[in-house]
Order: C-alpha cells, then structure tokens, then sequence
C-alpha cells in the first residue's frame, strides 16, 4: 500500500512540475524578453540586441 501512495505521489508531483513549465514556457514571451537561440526578442517580436557580443568590423579602413 505504501509503495502505491509514493507512486502515486510521485506520478501527481510529476504532472504538474511538468504543466507547470509548460505553462511558464509558453506565457514568457508576453512577460519580458525571450530567447529563441542566439537573438533575443523582446514581448512585442523586435529584436533586442545583445551588447558587447558583436565586433562589427568597418572594410574601408582594412
């Protein structure tokens, strides 16, 4: 009986750390920035950039 409650515990524990970040997986976007691999966009879809990561290189002075 005891080996059916943890189960069952653990089944139900399980359930819902899942529903729970499904649940703030898919609300994030509306909340703040989101990160969709190496850009990120902000909660109206415009990029936001990312500062100090790029070194942007001017060809005439090369």
């Amino acid at each position: 009986m005891q080996a059916r409650l943890v189960g069952l515990a653990h089944f139900f524990l399980g359930y819902i750390f899942t529903y729970t970040a499904f649940l703030i997986a898919s609300t994030s976007g509306k909340f703040g920035t989101v990160h969709y691999g190496k850009k990120k966009f902000d909660s109206k879809g415009e990029e936001v950039p990312e500062i100090g990561t790029e070194i942007l290189l001017d060809s005439s002075i090369l």
